[in-house]
């Protein structure tokens, strides 16, 4: 006979939610690159302009251009960085809690473990590029916090269902 594991005490699995490690490591190789392009262009672009700055006229581009650039640069190294770290993050929805497993480690929390959740949608383009358009932030009452992001599959309805658990105390039913 198999021992029931913490999992099994939070009632039966509802879903599993994984981070879209790929989808997270394109975005972040497209604004790499768009980085890339912004500062090689923008940056001799904008010495030019400061060597040449008494002279007349004026022109922002060069300045947004390389501004562009880098901030492409970081948004692209961040989610470079979160796509190699959260390769493996799972989430196991149950009927009574969350499993939240990364890298080597599970985590069971029932619904009264968790004190708090902050969750936001923003459906627009360029905050499903950055995977922000589901911010969802899991406060645990023992201390630390859980990031789901619109990165993992189904960010929507995770996010939704672990709100409405903890904070509506609408635990989600039974497949």
């Amino acid at each position: 006979m198999a021992h029931p594991s913490a999992a099994d005490e939070i009632g039966p699995l509802i879903g599993e939610y994984g981070y879209d490690w790929e989808r997270a490591r394109r975005n972040a190789v497209g604004w790499l690159v768009v980085g890339v392009l912004g500062t090689a262009v923008g940056l001799p672009l904008t010495i030019g302009y400061i060597a040449d700055a008494g002279s007349s006229g004026f022109s922002p581009a060069p300045g947004f251009l390389l501004g562009t650039g880098l901030a492409a640069l970081a948004v692209g190294g961040t989610l470079l960085t979160l796509s190699v770290t959260r390769r493996r993050e799972v989430f196991r929805l149950h009927q009574g809690g969350l499993v939240h497993h990364r890298a080597n480690t599970a985590r069971v929390l029932a619904w009264q473990d968790i004190a708090q959740v902050d969750y936001q949608e923003n459906d627009r383009g360029p905050a499903r590029l950055m995977g922000t358009d589901v911010h969802c932030v899991v406060r645990l009452r023992a201390g630390g916090r859980i990031r789901i992001s619109g990165y993992h599959y189904r960010a929507h309805h995770l996010g939704s269902t672990v709100w409405r658990a903890v904070t509506k105390g609408e635990p989600p039913a039974a497949p």
